[in-house]
């Protein structure tokens, strides 16, 4: 989800050799004995959608702004994370209870400190442990509204995040600080993604009879589905037993 956001510099920040205040980030596999002291891995880290950068100055290596890419976006700032912690095997990078996140390349470097914006909310990466509600009222990009399972959105965020072939945008769910959720498929550069909101409801007295095929309720059978159960020409559900409504 594109965001232009502030990338400043600071000149006091926290000088070199210092330790770097909250939890340690890491973002490789765990070796076989484990890593000393408490550690938050990359895959359980609340990174936000958006966030302010601020460049410090206090090391013996200034850090640039330039050569951090300028990571504002939460999938930026994730993937710079782990590709950095990974080829730098001296960095380090830690986060502090208010989600904001530190990064130096060594002790001796300058440390970029990334400061979220909790309104823009965070990147969905445990959808069993952040979509709790038992329904969800969903709104699709043709303005149709239904409400879904639990289990149909988090179908939903999974194709939303599977990553593609070839390095085009990958789709995105973010889980907003009102415990809904937004998402988008991926697509080529040249296709806006189509997005969809998911606000909590509460559950119907039943979801109707499933589908013979597929096993999701016959009302869900939704032409602005997200996946590809969804028809070419946008009449539905691809399953035999389904039969598009009249007009």
């Amino acid at each position: 989800m594109a965001d232009t956001r502030a990338v400043t510099t600071d000149p006091s920040d926290i000088p070199a050799r210092q330790p770097l205040p909250g939890t340690r980030i890491i973002a490789h596999r765990l070796p076989a004995r484990g890593i000393e002291g408490p550690y938050l891995h990359m895959d359980a880290a609340d990174i936000h959608t958006a966030c302010d950068q601020t460049a410090g100055r206090a090391g013996d290596y200034p850090a640039s702004t330039a050569g951090f890419g300028r990571q504002t976006t939460g999938q930026g700032l994730n993937n710079f994370l782990r590709g950095s912690l990974n080829f730098w095997l001296s960095s380090e990078a830690t986060m502090t209870d208010d989600g904001v996140i530190r990064y130096r390349q060594t002790r001796n470097h300058s440390t970029v400190t990334f400061t979220p914006d909790r309104a823009s909310g965070i990147q969905i990466n445990r959808p069993s442990e952040q979509v709790t509600a038992a329904a969800y009222r969903v709104t699709g990009p043709t303005g149709v509204t239904q409400v879904w399972r639990d289990r149909d959105i988090r179908d939903a965020i999974a194709q939303c995040r599977l990553k593609p072939v070839v390095d085009w945008p990958a789709g995105w769910a973010h889980l907003m600080p009102d415990a809904s959720v937004r998402f988008a498929p991926g697509g080529l550069p040249w296709n806006a993604p189509a997005i969809y909101t998911a606000e909590p409801a509460d559950e119907p007295d039943t979801w109707d009879a499933p589908c013979g095929e597929c096993q999701y309720p016959e009302p869900e059978h939704d032409p602005c589905r997200l996946w590809s159960r969804s028809r070419a020409d946008g009449t539905g559900c691809t399953c035999a037993t389904y039969t598009p409504p009249q007009a």
